[in-house]
């Protein structure tokens, strides 16, 4: 009788390789630290692992030697603080002596720096975690095929890739947090783009099921599975993420006498996000330039890191007449200083074209501030009748209602509360174990034409 029990190992490659920490890595690293958890709630084994050109080696989560890894994650991180810095540090010196072109290199060598950072970074990290010990036991994993592997990172890394398809006969799950690089390509750029579809087709022939964040995003997957030429039927299920970022008690020390001016007036209205083409800063700013040209004392404030195909909204923003008294940016705030505006704001302004999620949508919640959001499918789902929404391509609406909310016209919501981290992570497993039990006729199928 076969008494072993059943293991799902959890791939974290990008996350563990790169030490960056965007929203995929912080929902990652929010699984690794539940892996006990899990092992306790569903009887079974959670490990994580790392992809190694293709072979998976198990990494030691709960290792507390990792500091050499810390310190290449500080550094990695300075370097893209600096980057940051040194591209707005050419706005804040001369704005009025450059132009979008200017911007539009200097952007654009950004991102090629960025890029080849990170094609060395997943080698030096790895020779950190041996350093560190967290990976001391090298050597590829042993599978039985009963067992799962759940790709709870970004799967189209190359080795990760490399791992769907060497390891046969066994249940892979993949997590896919979005599909933007394909539904919406113009808002992404290029190299993600390539990548994500490349890999996205690629690997559909060799999983067995897909995990998303909304049932909005797993209505645009499974639209987009029927259009591939084989019309692959893979079973999806979603979760949600937990609240992301929650009210801490502010270190006045941590907080910049800048964000605190910012945040001064009466009516600051608060943008969080990235700065990149499908978060729409420009059409918020478009409203607020009218409301301005009408005499109304309101103040918008962006924080969001530099993306990419964001010259022209930096342009603006640094080259506008408001910016420094009624427009603010700030592209390096710290946990500290974005609660402090969460909690002094009038409210949150969160205008995408498109999201898998919307973290900022439900951090607005948790803080009990007034949300405007733009009219679309996923926002509907998250906010349900909490947000004020706005539809996309009427700016005359955006406009009244931004006025409408400044005078008071509406009523100030109270904190709605969200799931946990815990609750999130456990009904995630709970469908990584659903679709990997749905994977036996696939396995079957699969040994049976081999």
């Amino acid at each position: 009788m076969n008494n072993k029990i059943r293991t799902i190992f959890v791939d974290c490659t990008e996350t563990v390789t790169t030490g960056i920490n965007t929203g995929i890595q912080r929902n990652v690293r929010n699984i690794l630290c539940r892996c006990g958890l899990m092992s306790k709630i569903y009887d079974v084994k959670v490990i994580p692992v790392v992809s190694v050109c293709g072979k998976l080696y198990e990494y030691n989560n709960v290792s507390t030697n990792k500091s050499m890894v810390t310190f290449l994650s500080n550094k990695f991180a300075w370097l893209r603080n600096s980057l940051d810095k040194q591209f707005n540090k050419k706005y804040e010196d001369t704005p009025n002596d450059l132009n979008c072109s200017s911007a539009g290199n200097a952007n654009n060598c950004q991102i090629k720096i960025i890029e080849i950072c990170r094609s060395i970074m997943p080698f030096i990290f790895l020779l950190a975690h041996r350093i560190d010990g967290t990976m001391h036991d090298f050597r590829p994993i042993s599978i039985d095929k009963d067992d799962i592997i759940f790709y709870a990172d970004s799967f189209w890394n190359t080795n990760t890739v490399k791992s769907i398809l060497l390891y046969e006969n066994v249940a892979k799950i993949v997590l896919v947090y979005d599909i933007i690089p394909i539904s919406a390509p113009e808002f992404c750029d290029n190299i993600t783009v390539r990548m994500f579809k490349k890999h996205f087709e690629h690997i559909v022939d060799y999983i067995d099921g897909f995990v998303t964040i909304s049932s909005s995003e797993k209505n645009c997957i499974e639209a987009h599975l029927k259009t591939l030429p084989h019309n692959i039927d893979l079973p999806i299920e979603y979760y949600l993420l937990g609240a992301d970022f929650v009210s801490t008690p502010q270190n006045e020390l941590n907080v910049r006498d800048s964000v605190r001016d910012a945040m001064g007036s009466l009516k600051v209205f608060l943008m969080v996000g990235t700065l990149e083409p499908r978060k729409n800063h420009a059409y918020v700013l478009d409203a607020f330039e009218e409301l301005w040209r009408c005499g109304e004392n309101i103040s918008l404030c962006i924080i969001g890191k530099v993306g990419w195909k964001c010259s022209d909204i930096i342009d603006r923003i640094y080259t506008h007449g408001q910016f420094g008294k009624s427009l603010f940016y700030f592209y390096d705030a710290v946990d500290e200083e974005l609660a402090f505006c969460y909690e002094n704001c009038e409210a949150v302004i969160f205008a995408s074209v498109t999201e898998g999620f919307g973290l900022p949508l439900v951090e607005a919640m948790s803080f009990g501030r007034s949300v405007l959001v733009s009219d679309i499918p996923v926002f509907r789902e998250i906010g349900e009748n909490y947000p004020v929404y706005f539809p996309l391509f009427n700016i005359e609406i955006l406009v009244e209602t931004l006025y409408n909310f400044s005078h008071g016209v509406f009523k100030k919501p109270q904190p709605k509360a969200w799931i946990s981290w815990d609750e999130s992570v456990i009904d995630l497993f709970g469908k990584v174990l659903k679709l990997a039990k749905k994977s036996n006729q696939r396995l079957k199928y699969r040994e049976d034409n081999s």
